[in-house]
């Protein structure tokens, strides 16, 4: 299955980011994409809901680290909605604060 991204602009200033099938080499790319374009519009404040990703490898762990660093530099921060269980873990790794469901 492959990577399915949709993006909601909410606000002035935030966005809210759904992510839905597997992130892995190949597709985490678009992720860091979309988080760039977002700040780029000025929306540093994001919300990622990963409730329907079936799958993540080290690379998409790596791009949400890079798209953490990225909102981080412009003022904002990423929010980590309904991740997998070992999001203690990647909250530590991430620099991220998980919400259970909405933000």
């Amino acid at each position: 299955m492959m990577l399915e991204i949709e993006v909601q602009e909410i606000g002035e200033d935030t966005a809210a980011i759904f992510l839905s099938g597997e992130m892995d080499i190949y597709s985490s790319p678009r992720l860091l994409e979309e988080i760039s374009a977002l700040v780029e519009r000025g929306r540093p404040f994001i919300a990622l809901d990963l409730s329907a990703l079936s799958y993540m490898d080290t690379a998409g762990l790596a791009t949400m680290s890079a798209g953490v660093k990225e909102v981080h530099e412009a003022g904002g921060y990423i929010r980590l909605i309904s991740p997998p269980p070992c999001r203690d873990e990647s909250d530590e790794i991430l620099g991220t604060r998980t919400e259970p469901s909405g933000f």
